[in-house]
């Protein structure tokens, strides 16, 4: 699942995690990563090749669920707090313009 949040960040959800889409606050879902990244662009006035390969993936490792950047960092979440701003320590991930 890829879902763009209200702040323009946008996910990949590991399709293993059991996810309530009801608890995602004014969310976007997509149902692949092209059409997600085609909304980013229109959304942020952005090209293509400046999005591709920047998707946030949402994965669960040993009962934990982490969101990780393209540069390997990870921050612990919950799956409901997605909704909201999530930011690296010193990194906005060029998610936002």
């Amino acid at each position: 699942m890829f879902i763009i949040n209200q702040f323009g960040h946008y996910f990949e959800i590991d399709s293993n995690l059991d996810v309530d889409t009801n608890a995602f606050y004014d969310c976007l879902f997509f149902d692949t990563e092209e059409a997600m990244l085609e909304k980013v662009c229109e959304q942020q006035d952005l090209e293509m090749e400046e999005v591709e390969g920047s998707t946030l993936s949402v994965v669960e490792k040993k009962g934990s669920i982490f969101v990780i950047n393209d540069r390997c960092d990870k921050k612990e979440v919950e799956l409901k707090y997605l909704s909201v701003n999530i930011s690296f320590k010193g990194n906005n991930n060029g998610h936002s313009k």
